[in-house]
């Protein structure tokens, strides 16, 4: 399974080991496993709770497991008990999340969006937006860092769209995204517990989709065909791959 170190010192030149901050076992799937190697561990505190989030990873022959994951918990100096767990990135694209405090002191994170490179291609991965961290009900809660709120418009090359949410767990809606020629559809599918993209009717990116409140923020952010989305009545970050256009148009159905 994985694990986490812990080390002190008193100069940042000369470090004690103290130890294991926490360990798991990659048998243990209650309520999913966290793999059989961990990096990138990050530990911080948000809204005065411990939090971990690591990248957990299942080196096999038929490819490669990855996810980033958190836990929330107590942590006594020596050791951290986790008391609940869950994902921050909804797919194996977000990897290598890394965290740091703003201007403002608040617990901020970036991550690895992780690619397949194929000739021909300008770039293998690419860096995450800015995203502020919260804890509510033992989750945690990503949001948009709010230094973009005057940068990202709904323009090329990015565009943004924000929608409140009043009653979550009545059927679902979609966010349908079109230019002259092509589109592309987000649906959050309350009961069926599913956020999915789709392109031309085909299901591009699938996850499942927390959702412990009645109310909350959608927000989707949109850059050299990259969708990053955030629900503030889930937990973590959904990222998916869409057609790189200038929407004519964007509406909002529900059911």
């Amino acid at each position: 399974g994985g694990a986490a170190l812990q080390y002190h010192s008193r100069d940042l030149v000369t470090w004690a080991f103290d130890g294991e901050l926490v360990a798991r076992s990659a048998s243990d799937e209650v309520p999913f496993s966290t793999g059989t190697v961990w990096e990138c561990p990050q530990f911080l505190q948000v809204d005065g709770h411990w939090v971990l989030l690591i990248s957990g990873m299942v080196l096999q022959t038929e490819g490669d497991w990855a996810e980033v994951l958190y836990a929330i918990g107590d942590y006594d100096g020596m050791r951290f008990t986790p008391r609940s767990w869950g994902r921050f990135g909804h797919s194996k694209r977000v990897y290598a999340t890394t965290t740091f405090r703003d201007a403002e002191g608040a617990p901020c994170a970036m991550s690895w969006l992780r690619d397949t490179f194929e000739p021909g291609q300008e770039w293998a991965g690419e860096q995450s937006l800015v995203h502020r961290l919260n804890v509510v009900d033992d989750r945690l809660v990503v949001s948009q860092h709010p230094n973009l709120d005057p940068i990202v418009a709904v323009e090329d090359p990015a565009w943004r769209a924000t929608i409140e949410i009043e009653d979550a767990h009545t059927g679902g809606f979609c966010v349908d995204v079109d230019d002259e020629d092509t589109g592309w559809s987000l649906v959050l599918d309350w009961d069926a517990s599913l956020l999915h993209v789709t392109v031309e009717d085909a299901v591009v990116y699938a996850a499942e989709l927390r959702n412990d409140r009645q109310s909350g923020t959608l927000d989707v952010v949109v850059d050299a065909g990259i969708a990053e989305i955030t629900w503030s009545g889930g937990e973590g970050l959904y990222v998916a791959l869409v057609p790189d256009l200038d929407p004519k148009s964007i509406d909002v159905p529900s059911w």
